[in-house]
């Protein structure tokens, strides 16, 4: 399944989206003080999920978008040139994402990040719609931030490991063959699947891998989550699949 804004839009057709995004004055007022000009991707996501409470909230290890205000130019060395700094992973592991500026005038730019312990950027996701979609169901899954959710944590679990269910067997239960959302980041440890208001993503076991690789259908941790308790209700239900205890 392709990125897109819409996608995101319609999973939350049933929220009222229309303080989401910042208005064309604010962009503009951000875009005149770094002296730049936005990618259109960049702006259009702004535009209309810019404020997103789901989606600007801090998180544990997770990409999170920055407020406008928060947008800063990160100079560096010439070979690296210099980068907006529109993202970052700030509770555990410091990592920011950035846009080249030289990039500025593509509409889809690529995505590059660095750690503060190695100042050299690399590339990320050689589209930023990409990184934008998928980072963003990536934190609502992974924190989780949907009203109901079920999960299971192989590290914390109680079952043996030889009697969990592998991925393919919760993807087939859940009827999300098909539903996988494209993630074209260079390295990525994270898939995730979207269909009828619910989310399941999983984290992959062990260290990132190449996406020129086969999708990994080991994982560590898993989970489903939507608003829609009886969605969730009836995934809990599902004889196969299994969950960590938890009253819904």
């Amino acid at each position: 399944m392709k990125a897109s804004l819409d996608i995101l839009v319609n999973f939350f057709h049933d929220c009222d989206q229309s303080s989401w995004g910042y208005s064309d004055s604010q962009i503009a007022a951000a875009e005149t003080k770094l002296s730049v000009s936005f990618p259109k991707v960049l702006r259009q996501y702004y535009a209309r999920f810019g404020t997103c409470p789901y989606i600007i909230q801090e998180g544990n290890n997770i990409p999170v978008m920055n407020v406008l205000d928060k947008f800063s130019i990160y100079h560096c060395a010439p070979l690296d040139a210099d980068f907006l700094v529109f993202s970052k992973v700030s509770s555990v592991s410091a990592i920011d994402y950035g846009i080249r500026l030289s990039d500025f005038t593509l509409e889809d730019p690529p995505v590059y990040c660095h750690d503060y312990g190695n100042p050299s950027w690399i590339l990320e996701n050689p589209s930023l719609l990409n990184f934008l979609i998928t980072a963003a169901f990536w934190q609502i899954a992974y924190e989780p931030r949907l009203d109901y959710y079920l999960s299971l944590n192989m590290n914390e679990c109680d079952y043996d490991f030889e009697e969990l269910p592998d991925l393919k067997c919760y993807v087939n239960a859940l009827s999300m063959d098909g539903y996988e959302l494209e993630n074209l980041a260079v390295v990525c440890y994270y898939r995730i699947f979207i269909k009828d208001d619910v989310i399941f993503a999983c984290l992959s076991d062990g260290e990132w891998e190449s996406v020129t690789e086969p999708p990994c259908e080991d994982y560590a941790w898993l989970t489903a989550t939507s608003n829609h308790r009886e969605k969730i209700q009836a995934i809990q239900k599902i004889p196969e699949l299994l969950w960590e205890e938890q009253d819904i």
